[in-house]
């Protein structure tokens, strides 16, 4: 997923709906959404357990134009804090530096943060991974989704790098609105992570994998979104709530629609995050802190991470040159469980998150061509050699025969391919249980790196 040059945890204002609206329909003492409530404990200085990549950070941005909390909204600010120090058993000490932002302002922060090389790059790695894949349409201009998704849905932002908290706004208001008032909680829990984990530090850890990194963003992402909630539930009338409902359901209307790909990805670490987050006990969640969840599929299955399953550290030959003279490795990476059931779902299957639990783990690569050309190479692993291969290969091969973008090919019993406007894509399953996946500009391209593939096999 595409992650900005700083990093800043950004709230969903479909999500921060979504967590009001399940709260109307329960009590304040519904079981089911209480978040875990942690003891006090400081692993800010635990070592990290999950090997990293090393990649260059990213140029670190600071956020500019934010004013001073009016007087009449800081006791709303100061209240909110007490309580969420109450519901996690955790307040850091000292002043919290917190601003108030326009929507102007963080727009044009984002514009800067967009135009870095870093997040250029980043973009541009989606962007090839998504359109190769047939996730997107072709034409699709992913960096402009990208600022309107995170121009008109960020509510509140926390800096890690500056401890600073901004409160966007879109009015002038003398009192907090219930949306501001809940990702106002969320934001603060994010100072308390950082403060008692370092979230910087985690993010060091898992740098260069952004399976892992996804993952980390869940866990942290997760675990403020199980807070905000129990925030609402705690603290929140009823008869406010309801109050605000015609409010909320202006604002939802006003969401922009995006690809599937994107909104997914915006979706999870808040979703399937809270979800996982809401499956561990007070001392597992602090643990996980520490034994950081390795992979995405650890987040979507509680029990892998708690059973210690690790991903297969799949390896690439070098694959620079293979498809022909000029040839050359762009970027190589891990796609992860939750990347590979999104990229099913959004060619249409409805068997997308079955097809990819059985996930081991794989590699994959993105080529340059030497006039512009591009192509994919992955291998993935499974848990399960026949049954859960199978079961993969089968509905990806269903989902683009049934796809009006793709062209059957001729096929053997192991290789199968489709020609679209992407280029080749073929599907080869090997004796072990490995499936290899090229996208090329043709078929003897895609054929000559499948062949490097297979020695690697």
């Amino acid at each position: 997923m595409m992650r900005t040059a700083s990093r800043i945890s950004r709230i969903s204002v479909t999500l921060l709906l979504f967590a009001i609206f399940v709260a109307t329909a329960c009590s304040s003492s519904s079981s089911e959404l209480a978040a875990t409530k942690t003891s006090v404990a400081d692993f800010k200085t635990a070592p990290p357990t999950i090997a990293q990549t090393v990649a260059p950070s990213p140029k670190f941005i600071p956020i500019a134009g934010g004013v001073a909390i009016p007087e009449s909204i800081a006791p709303q600010l100061d209240a909110i804090q007490d309580a969420v120090a109450l519901i996690r058993g955790y307040k850091p000490d000292g002043i919290v530096d917190r601003q108030l932002l326009s929507r102007e302002k963080l727009q044009d922060h984002l514009a800067v943060e967009f135009a870095s090389a870093e997040v250029r790059e980043a973009i541009e790695i989606d962007d090839r991974l998504f359109k190769l894949l047939g996730m997107v349409d072709g034409d699709l201009d992913l960096t402009g989704e990208y600022e309107i998704l995170y121009g008109t849905q960020v509510v509140g932002l926390y800096q890690s790098e500056t401890d600073q908290l901004f409160v966007v706004e879109d009015d002038e208001t003398s009192e907090l609105s219930l949306l501001e008032e809940v990702t106002y909680s969320h934001e603060y829990y994010h100072l308390v992570q950082d403060d008692r984990f370092d979230l910087d530090q985690l993010q060091q850890n898992v740098e260069g994998n952004r399976d892992a990194e996804l993952a980390l963003v869940a866990l942290i992402e997760g675990d403020a979104t199980s807070l905000q909630t129990q925030y609402l539930l705690e603290n929140v009338s009823v008869n406010r709530i309801l109050a605000s409902i015609d409010t909320l359901t202006e604002t939802l209307s006003d969401i922009p629609d995006a690809p599937l790909p994107l909104q997914r990805s915006l979706e999870f670490p808040y979703l399937e995050g809270a979800e996982f987050v809401d499956r561990l006990s007070d001392s597992q969640l602090l643990n996980s802190y520490v034994t950081l969840p390795a992979s995405t599929e650890q987040i979507l299955h509680p029990e892998k991470y708690l059973a210690g399953e690790i991903p297969i550290d799949v390896q690439l030959p070098d694959l620079a040159g293979f498809p022909g003279e000029g040839w050359s490795l762009f970027h190589k990476n891990v796609l992860g469980e939750f990347m590979i059931a999104l990229w099913l779902e959004s060619l249409g299957s409805a068997d997308a998150e079955i097809a990819a639990a059985g996930w081991a783990g794989d590699r994959f690569a993105l080529l340059d061509g030497p006039a512009g050309e591009r192509a994919f190479a992955a291998i993935i692993e499974w848990d399960d050699p026949l049954e859960d291969a199978a079961q993969f290969a089968g509905t990806l091969a269903a989902a683009l025969d049934r796809s009006d973008e793709y062209v059957l090919l001729a096929n053997d019993e192991t290789t199968f391919g489709w020609q679209s406007d992407q280029g080749t894509t073929l599907l080869q399953l090997h004796a072990g249980g490995r499936i290899c996946v090229v996208v090329a500009p043709d078929l003897e391209s895609g054929e000559k790196l499948l062949l490097a593939l297979a020695d690697q096999t």
